[in-house]
């Protein structure tokens, strides 16, 4: 039995190296007793990525929505966390100028291509699962909605 294969190959890549490179970065910054700007930086993105992540996995807390207004609710409560995480780090560190405008932008664009790429395969297994039970009710002798 193969656990990889070539339809999750790019998903067990991305989790491996993500591991390594975070647990490498963590092992640096507390052998070397600092941070710099790239350990930060890399530290940054996978914070912004994990809050991107968990606000798209409770969407379907908000199945009741449009798919629209979920998807605005969702990145609205993204974009607070993530400007609430680069105003927290400015207590420690100055927000250089145009800091939060930065983020914004450099969050926006990746949330909402992957919130577009996640409802539309959203909607495509829920089409999928509906075909599946209509095709059950029919075989059954259920009457089809």
């Amino acid at each position: 039995m193969k656990l990889i294969h070539k339809n999750n190959f790019f998903s067990v890549y991305c989790q491996v190296f993500t591991v390594i490179g975070l647990f490498g970065t963590v092992a640096d910054i507390l052998s070397h007793h600092e941070i710099n700007f790239s350990q930060f930086n890399l530290l940054a993105i996978a914070a912004a990525s994990f809050i991107g992540v968990l606000i798209l996995s409770q969407s379907y807390r908000f199945e009741s929505l449009s798919p629209l207004k979920m998807m605005l609710l969702g990145y609205g409560g993204a974009v607070f966390c993530v400007l609430f995480m680069i105003w927290f780090t400015g207590i420690f560190k100055p927000v250089n100028p145009g800091g939060y405008k930065d983020a914004l932008i450099t969050f926006s664009v990746p949330y909402l291509g992957g919130s577009f790429f996640y409802m539309r395969r959203l909607k495509r297994e829920i089409e999928r699962e509906n075909r599946d039970i209509r095709l059950i009710k029919r075989l059954s002798g259920g009457q089809e909605p």
